[in-house]
């Protein structure tokens, strides 16, 4: 998935899932979402959480962290 916008400040948020054959199910691989707003100046910031290997999140259960 991936969502954006730009209109002074601009973001993405690229949200990624991978297929598991052996469990025959989508998981959640990785959320990197990023910001800017070159118009005030403001530093730009990026923030990345990867998928816990011991806890794997199905599709159907996961949920955005903001």
């Amino acid at each position: 998935m991936q969502n954006g916008v730009a209109c002074g400040a601009h973001w993405t948020d690229f949200i990624t899932f991978r297929y598991d054959a052996e469990r025959r199910a989508w998981l959640f691989d990785s959320e990197i979402f990023t910001s800017s707003d070159p118009l005030n100046g403001t530093p730009d910031k990026t923030d990345a959480t990867h998928a816990n290997r011991a806890k794997q999140v199905a599709f159907e259960a996961w949920r955005p962290a903001r």
